[in-house]
């Protein structure tokens, strides 16, 4: 007993330290993300020192710009320079890096979930699918940092030389540092799950019952669900904003198309020092600030976007346990998920509109000499909308229909005193009395069973009384017991 509690007592403790590691490596990743130094090279006597999203540390008329605006400002079709190139790859291998740190810390999330329910024991799920969020994250963030490393051509050499290399600055290092803390949970997550009471895998799964409305969580709440998330996903790929000038200019999340020659020309590099300091860009842009408030306003929206998918993957996730009528975590988490996933994306949607000033009026345009900026809200924001419509009607529908659940209670009934038994209760439904009767060759046998729920032959002290005298043995496992008898 002693041992059995020492265990469990380490158990608990490993786990609560898995969670503090995890915690650590989401901080070390943040910090590494945000780090002004990532990046580090020279050309023409000209030196940069770039984050992932700006350059504080740059020539002036490249300050506060990016990979993507770096590559719009130096790239020309006839000519391509090296800081051109440099900037293309950057920008490339940014993206792949964001992508595979966004879905492995996504995982890493999930198995957090599932580790915090272990030390609440409440129901955390299959256990193949917990072994597989154990190891997902930090084989996931690896493979991305190995292909930046990869495409980019970032030297992570102490003798890297900036004038023929790029070399790699701290926040690389950090976000290393935030994998190698992943691959420690990895272990000892590992290690709680081969270390775990195979016996509580029983109560891990707890069937629900909603009666007659259990299938619209498959047929109505999840097809409206996914509805909401396809209109969102439209929004981004289409027209966010457009104003009048010389012709009608429409814009994205990410910045102008068709600007001053660019293809695409995001806000920060719009409304950076360029802007203000060149007079040929101030007199062609006419407002920087407004501009600038629109950059902002996307960035709120991303922000709140992302933070919104982060709790839909969980709404999702307890969306589909229900669905298969599963036990899945804290109760009241099933209320929180919805609401809290629709309320974050109207807050994104009311920030966008709010901060960048734009609307739907017939009449918002731009004029020479205007100090406010009005823009005009084009069919990205209406398909966003429309996905928090979907949002807010599937909440709606995912709580009343999960307001109507029951845990069904199993049917055990009290057996019958058995004499002679060192056990006063029976916890199986069914008991097997195996008789075995001693005849001339030692041969013949009968056996029989007895029904606990049915009662097909109750087994009662009358009945055994009416027996010639017995030697029993019992052997219980789990919670099943066998009685056998021989004639003696």
């Amino acid at each position: 007993m002693g041992l059995r509690f020492k265990k469990i007592h380490l158990l608990s403790l490993l786990t609560s330290s898995t969670l503090l590691l995890i915690i650590g490596e989401w901080a070390l990743l943040i910090v590494g993300i945000m780090s002004p130094d990532w990046t580090r090279f020279s050309v023409m006597d000209q030196k940069f020192n770039y984050g992932l999203f700006d350059c504080e540390d740059c020539p002036s008329e490249y300050a506060h710009t990016n990979y993507s605006c770096l590559s719009e400002l130096t790239c020309d079709d006839s000519q391509k320079s090296s800081l051109c190139e440099k900037a293309v790859v950057l920008s490339k291998s940014r993206l792949v890096l964001l992508v595979f740190l966004a879905l492995g810390s996504f995982v890493s999330l999930l198995l957090f979930e599932r580790l915090f329910y272990m030390v609440l024991k409440r129901p955390y799920g299959g256990i193949r699918i917990f072994y597989a969020f154990s190891v997902l994250p930090a084989g996931i963030q690896i493979v991305g940092i190995m292909v930046y490393i990869f495409v980019s051509g970032v030297s992570v050499s102490s003798t890297c030389n900036e004038k023929n290399e790029i070399c790699s600055g701290n926040g690389l290092w950090l976000v290393i540092e935030s994998n190698a803390v992943a691959w420690i949970c990895v272990v000892t997550s590992i290690i709680i799950l081969r270390s775990r009471d195979k016996g509580r895998d029983k109560i891990i799964r707890e069937p629900l019952n909603f009666g007659n409305y259990g299938s619209w969580f498959s047929w109505k709440v999840l097809p409206i669900l996914l509805l909401g998330i396809c209109f969102i996903g439209i929004g981004y790929g289409w027209k966010w904003v457009s104003y009048h000038s010389r012709s009608k200019i429409y814009g994205n999340l990410v910045g102008m198309n068709q600007y001053e020659g660019h293809d695409e020309l995001d806000y920060m590099c719009i409304s950076g020092p360029r802007c203000e300091e060149t007079p040929k860009y101030a007199n062609s842009i006419r407002n920087c600030n407004a501009f600038h408030k629109l950059g902002i306003a996307n960035y709120y929206y991303l922000w709140f976007t992302c933070i919104s998918y982060i709790l839909l993957i969980m709404w999702i996730e307890h969306l589909i346990f229900l669905a298969r009528k599963i036990n899945f975590g804290i109760v009241s988490l099933n209320y929180f998920w919805p609401i809290l996933t629709t309320v974050i994306n109207l807050c994104g949607n009311m920030s966008w509109f709010i901060v960048s000033g734009a609307s739907y009026s017939s009449t918002c345009k731009i004029q020479a000499g205007d100090t406010d900026i009005s823009f005009c809200a084009e069919q990205g924001p209406t398909f966003s909308l429309i996905g928090v419509l979907c949002f807010c009607l599937s909440s709606f529908l995912y709580i009343a229909i999960f307001s109507r659940r029951t845990i069904p209670v199993p049917l055990i009934k009290s057996e019958p005193q058995l004499k002679r038994t060192k056990s006063r209760k029976v916890l199986d439904e069914f008991v097997t009395i195996n008789k075995t009767i001693d005849e001339l060759d030692n041969s013949a046998s009968e056996s029989y069973e007895v029904d606990n729920i049915n009662g097909t032959r109750p087994c009662t002290q009358e009945t055994l009384a009416n027996e010639e005298p017995i030697k029993m043995s019992m052997t219980f496992r789990n919670v099943n017991f066998r009685v056998e008898k021989s004639i003696v």
